[in-house]
């Protein structure tokens, strides 16, 4: 007869902090039981021997972690989900450039690989929502900062200048060129501070040929697939300012090649 003093228990813990796929990640053995041999699975179809070891998973994803523990025939067995993230992208949109001061804006977020964030203003603003809002109380240059975190704990971040300035303004041009060439193919709104607008372009005939309620979509001078020929077009803009003041504009748009 084979006697144990006292059964195998197998347990481990992962890094507290588990680093992104491109490092190894560390398994601390907890296990008791006597004098134990150690059997590894790491779910990637490797294993491993050995009381705490590490191991490089080379794809991020989610992975069982085995641990057999083993003393003179006598076993246990332990698993663990183990996630190992992607590195995490920072990034936010980069309109607004300008801002009205006092008012509140909200910052697109547009980060990768990412599952909590914190945006820092240099006025002593933070939050942790998704998209970054934020009242600007003054007329100056403000630092805003945006660190995006995934699973694991990484982090990666970005930042750039937006300037708070008194008035909002709004223009369109009077003619553009989409012929190819790189520049000014395609007409945009152009504005500081613009809260929401509607942009409505019409043909000679009445027909209405671009609608956008989004300043940073533009008229590439295509109509249901097809260019447009070359003539006068009628323009309606419509909108508010982030200060509640509102516009309305009219006016010809030409379209040259």
């Amino acid at each position: 007869d084979i006697f144990v003093d006292q059964p195998p228990t197998a347990s481990f813990i992962p890094d507290s902090y588990t680093p992104p796929f491109s490092s190894p990640v560390r398994f601390e053995n907890q296990s008791q039981g006597g004098d134990l041999d150690f059997i590894w699975d790491f779910g990637d179809g490797t294993t491993g021997e050995g009381a705490t070891v590490s191991h490089l998973f080379e794809i991020p994803g989610e992975y069982q972690v085995s641990l057999i523990a083993l003393n003179c025939g006598i076993y246990d067995t332990v698993t663990q989900t183990v996630i190992i993230a992607d590195l995490p992208v920072a990034y936010f949109a980069d309109d607004p450039k300008y801002i009205i001061a006092e008012t509140w804006v909200t910052f697109q977020n547009l980060s990768e690989n990412a599952v909590a964030y914190e945006w820092t203003f240099s006025d002593g603003g933070l939050t942790t929502e998704p998209n970054g809002r934020h009242f600007f109380e003054d007329l100056t240059t403000y630092e805003v900062c945006l660190t995006a975190y995934n699973y694991n704990g990484c982090s990666d971040t970005y930042c750039r200048t937006v300037e708070a300035v008194e008035y909002g303004t709004i223009d369109i041009p009077t003619a553009f060129t989409p012929n190819g060439d790189g520049n000014n193919d395609v007409l945009f709104v152009k504005g500081i501070g613009i809260d929401n607008m509607q942009l409505l372009i019409y043909n000679r005939w009445g027909e209405l040929v671009f609608e956008t309620n989004n300043y940073m979509v533009g008229w590439d001078g295509t109509f249901k697939g097809n260019m447009q020929p070359m003539e006068v077009y009628v323009y309606y803009l419509i909108g508010d300012f982030a200060d509640t003041n509102t516009f309305e504009r009219k006016g010809n748009i030409t379209l040259l090649r």
